[in-house]
């Protein structure tokens, strides 16, 4: 399948584009750059779209924050199989799904060091809980971000990209 170098439209087998009226067969090479680079926009994206979700967190009340996972699940069920764009969004969709056991294993802890502290009279305990629980978040946080712009930019070059420390749930 052929794609016109101008407006990047999928040309069946003709000379010319039915969109633009560019000639299609004497720029082949051009044709597969742009699908190339169109893909790899694609990965990049896929990194992108969650940090961009994190920063409307405030506006959208972290309704977005849920829903970080969908554009790497959108991107890879519209991709074919062994693509460089399915393979950035099924690593993304991995490190969400591992980033959110990680918060709700990080709440899960926090509400039960504190029910014990409540039942054990020691409330005081709980002022040694809370940085160490905050500096957790923030880790997390931290290379999550790291990861997000390191991923997009190696799907903008076309290369591959995993995150870490990442369990592979989707294969």
């Amino acid at each position: 399948m052929a794609y016109c170098p101008k407006c990047a439209t999928e040309v069946e087998s003709t000379k010319f584009c039915t969109t633009c009226g560019s000639n299609v067969l004497g720029s082949s090479a051009e044709a597969t750059s742009l699908q190339a680079d169109t893909k790899s926009k694609k990965a990049m994206w896929v990194h992108l779209t969650p940090m961009i979700m994190i920063a409307l967190t405030p506006i959208t009340i972290g309704i977005s924050m849920l829903l970080l996972w969908l554009p790497a699940l959108i991107i890879r069920k519209t991709s074919d199989r062994n693509s460089l764009e399915n393979r950035h969004a099924t690593s993304a969709l991995n490190y969400h799904l591992t980033t959110w056991i990680a918060i709700l294993g990080t709440a899960v802890l926090v509400v039960v060091v504190g029910l014990l502290a409540s039942l054990a009279g020691a409330g005081g305990a709980l002022i040694f809980v809370i940085p160490i629980v905050c500096f957790g978040i923030l880790t997390i946080g931290g290379v999550a971000l790291r990861s997000y712009i390191s991923g997009s930019i190696a799907g903008a070059r076309g290369k591959e990209y995993s995150y870490p420390l990442t369990y592979a749930f989707v294969k």
